[in-house]
């Protein structure tokens, strides 16, 4: 029901924009015809952006990847030896970051000067300094109760919620993806064992998943290749939050952990009994 509600309304919402696009042309520029080309104008910015595919391809030998968004975006990362390097491209603008750049750390040079010397007399003060003052005992802290015990009902269902969406979105994404391609060589790095994996496995293709699994040079290598229309991918995601309820479930469980930790029942009935018993002391002297 969330989810057709979010679709009424998203189309609701893209009429009312193409109406106005339409009345805004028929009135400024006095015609229909105007009124006609500003929606179609409208229509095509909005539907653009969803053309084409998501395309997702990672090697670790590096590693490195690259994620393309239909024709607009793409994003590739590449990681060397001392730092990796990350270029977002939007409408072709590139935009380049340096992450992860390792800096040896500065070893503090010595200064050369002699420790300081203290005078005879003013040893005893220095002393009398260094004497540590008592303090005073503190209540020990309350022990905070396990995550465990912070689940209720309401944290089952909206977890429960999420799971449910994650894994109806998760189908689509696999069952409805144009291609999706694993290949992985020299899993466990040995000889022998990567040769029985390979007979017993080999390869194994499943409506658009084909997994392979080869041997080389006993150096474990995984490569991808994910490929599904931009437009579907982005329906599973806001199934997933729509159905799911990820936003309340995120204030959900913000809002537990800034929760103050539940006092244990025997605790307290313990520390009630214990200040009975010391009003009672005091009532009788």
């Amino acid at each position: 029901m969330r989810m057709a509600g979010a679709v009424t309304s998203g189309v609701l919402i893209i009429e009312a924009l193409l109406a106005g696009a339409f009345v805004l042309g028929f009135y400024w520029l006095d015609g229909w015809q105007w009124g006609m080309l500003f929606s179609a104008v409208l229509l095509l910015l909005i539907v653009l952006p969803w053309l084409g595919e998501l395309k997702l391809v990672f090697d670790s030998e590096g590693p490195k990847g690259a994620v393309k968004i239909g024709w607009w975006g793409r994003v590739s990362f590449a990681q060397g030896k001392k730092a990796g390097r990350l270029v977002i491209r939007v409408l072709g603008i590139p935009i380049r970051r340096t992450v992860g750049e390792k800096k040896e750390a500065a070893k503090a040079a010595p200064t050369g000067e002699p420790p300081p010397e203290f005078e005879p007399a003013a040893e005893a003060g220095l002393a009398e300094e260094r004497t540590p003052e008592p303090t005073e005992e503190k209540a020990p802290a309350k022990k905070e109760p396990s995550w465990w015990q912070k689940v209720d009902s309401e944290t089952v269902e909206a977890f429960c919620r999420i799971i449910g969406s994650s894994l109806g979105a998760t189908c689509e994404l696999v069952w409805g993806a144009d291609e999706i391609r694993v290949s992985v060589q020299d899993p466990a790095e040995q000889a022998v064992a990567d040769a029985i994996i390979e007979q017993v496995f080999g390869r194994r293709q499943i409506g658009p998943a084909d997994v392979m699994i080869t041997t080389g040079d006993c150096h474990r290598r995984v490569r991808a290749l994910y490929r599904i229309g931009l437009l579907r991918a982005a329906l599973a995601g806001v199934q997933v939050v729509i159905d799911g309820r990820a936003r309340e479930f995120a204030k959900l469980m913000k809002s537990k952990s800034k929760q103050k930790p539940v006092v244990d029942e025997d605790q307290r009935i313990i520390e009630q009994i214990v200040e009975q018993s010391a009003l009672c002391e005091e009532d009788e002297d």
